[in-house]
């Protein structure tokens, strides 16, 4: 190494992004498509929807979002934005749930929004219509690429775990075997 250090890109939008943006939105006024965020309730049908991200005009902070196009009775057009914490799932070996809660929480804080644990039925599992329920850990964050990094680093640890977990248990096999 050349002694720099690797810097993260800021997650905030740049000035050429937020005239794209802007660009972008003023377009799609133009093709009708005006942002709803508030006044009487509109009813409308989904016409379509796109990911997308907005920015907190008080944090600056940035988070996911989806943007929906819809189509009222009248004919008329407008979008609206909902604003969401993308999240995958986690499991743990029985009664670590709260060891790797903390452990993530530490390992990640700048990038994990929050972690719960929550009681779910794994549809994996040959047997999932016994209705037997394990303890996950429900990891969700401001944005899509938070948790695609996150999900990456925690690959690579799963992957070596689950490594060690089979040269053990091959060793334990052979034990045996000559028992």
């Amino acid at each position: 190494m050349d002694g720099r250090r690797w810097e993260r890109r800021d997650p905030r939008l740049t000035k050429k992004q937020k005239l794209f943006r802007s660009a972008e939105e003023e377009l799609e006024s133009k093709l009708g498509y005006d942002l709803f965020s508030e006044g009487d309730k509109r009813l409308g049908w989904l016409l379509t929807f796109a990911s997308s991200s907005c920015e907190d005009e008080d944090s600056h902070k940035v988070y996911s979002c989806i943007d929906l196009y819809f189509v009222s009775q009248d004919g008329s057009t407008f979008k609206a934005k909902y604003k969401f914490r993308p999240y995958f799932y986690a499991a743990t070996k029985d009664k670590l749930e709260m060891d790797v809660e903390a452990y993530l929480r530490r390992r990640y804080e700048s990038q994990i929004a929050d972690v719960e644990i929550v009681d779910k039925e794994d549809l994996d599992l040959k047997n999932h219509l016994s209705g037997l329920h394990n303890f996950y850990l429900k990891i969700s964050f401001d944005t899509v690429q938070q948790l695609m990094d996150v999900k990456r680093d925690l690959l690579r640890v799963v992957e070596r775990n689950q490594a060690k977990f089979d040269a053990a248990e091959a060793y334990e096999s052979i034990l045996t075997g000559k028992r």
